[in-house]
């Protein structure tokens, strides 16, 4: 069975720029319609025109989808389309929200009232646990450890600051371990 011999129908192609292509051998499906590239060319708002015992139906192309030849199966559309009486589809706007972290959330067209309560010693104690875990280099991790005890003892934001400054000062690991911790200590120094 080749490509041809599935399509069935007759179809009229009606370029926007007034072209017409008569009698192309189509396979008309719902919201698609296939036949190869050779019977016509066509581009998004072209209309195709098909005549049944009810009468003709106009579909507008809403996505040409042209497809190169592949093996036997030789250069052909695979095109989207609506029937003109039916509203347009409109895309989805696409966009993705990656949200990370205890107390994360997105807004949209809103306020946020909310309000996030962050344990001051749960936060020093998963950064002393992740540390201990996973620096190797024990002159280091003692050094981290003790800007740790210093981040959560000093009682300003200067003394936060400097001491963060120096814990990033170890070396690549200790910013990779301390970064997520970095933004819920700001947060109990600031207030």
């Amino acid at each position: 069975m080749s490509f041809g011999d599935l399509a069935n129908d007759k179809v009229v192609v009606v370029r926007q720029n007034g072209d017409r292509y008569e009698n192309v051998a189509a396979s008309v499906q719902r919201g698609k319609i296939f036949f190869e590239a050779d019977q016509a060319v066509i581009d998004v708002g072209d209309q195709i025109h098909q005549t049944t015992p009810a009468g003709v139906t106009v579909f507008i192309v809403e996505d040409p989808c042209y497809y190169n030849a592949l093996g036997g199966i030789p250069a052909h559309y695979q095109s989207r389309v609506r029937r003109q009486d039916a509203p347009a589809t409109t895309s989805p706007m696409g966009f993705g929200n990656v949200t990370m972290g205890d107390n994360s959330r997105v807004n949209i067209n809103t306020t946020d009232n909310s309000t996030n309560i962050i344990n001051k010693d749960s936060v020093f104690n998963e950064l002393r646990e992740k540390m201990i875990a996973e620096l190797t280099d024990e002159d280091v991790k003692s050094q981290a450890l003790a800007l740790v005890d210093e981040l959560e003892s000093a009682d300003s934001e200067e003394g936060t600051t400097g001491a963060i400054s120096k814990l990033m000062n170890l070396g690549a690991q200790v910013v990779t371990i301390a970064s997520p911790f970095l933004p819920a200590i700001m947060k109990l120094v600031t207030g």
